[in-house]
């Protein structure tokens, strides 16, 4: 049982990561959007951009 519980453990943390990587990219992928839009706008360009808050995958 012990086993159990520490292989249990493992994964969690494994998923426990994952989760993180993937708000980071989220996060750098948002601002990265904000970033070009804010620029194009200086610079008297339309900017059209898709709706950025559902997942891509």
């Amino acid at each position: 049982l012990k086993h159990d519980v520490g292989e249990l453990e493992k994964q969690a943390a494994e998923w426990r990561r994952k989760i993180e990587i993937q708000v980071m990219e989220r996060n750098r992928t948002r601002q990265l959007l904000k970033s070009v839009t804010t620029m194009a706008a200086s610079n008297g360009v339309p900017v059209h951009t898709a709706n950025t808050t559902g997942s891509s995958r």
